[in-house]
């Protein structure tokens, strides 16, 4: 289950597709290795559990650019405060 608003955007922006297509290719490889001829797709649940908006902050992605961005709003301050080089 996706809770990440982030994952789920992304995966309404094309990110499904990819995803089948990544599966697909997996799944035929084994399947084929194992012996098996047929294959089918399955949508288990197709509800967005928007209600766990909240657990995007355990997003790398997110985490990695909001850091970032505190790290530039942040720098002039940062230099203000930095002893000079003698």
């Amino acid at each position: 289950m996706l809770s990440s608003a982030i994952y789920e955007i992304a995966l309404i922006l094309g990110g499904h597709r990819k995803d089948n297509k990544f599966w697909e290719h997996t799944l035929t490889s084994v399947a084929r290795d194992l012996g098996v001829v047929d294959a089918s797709v399955v949508c288990v649940d197709s509800s967005r559990q928007w209600r766990h908006w909240t657990d995007v902050w355990h997003n790398a992605a997110f985490r990695s650019l909001f850091q970032s961005g505190v790290r530039i709003v942040t720098a002039p301050f940062r230099r203000l405060r930095a002893k000079p080089h003698e």
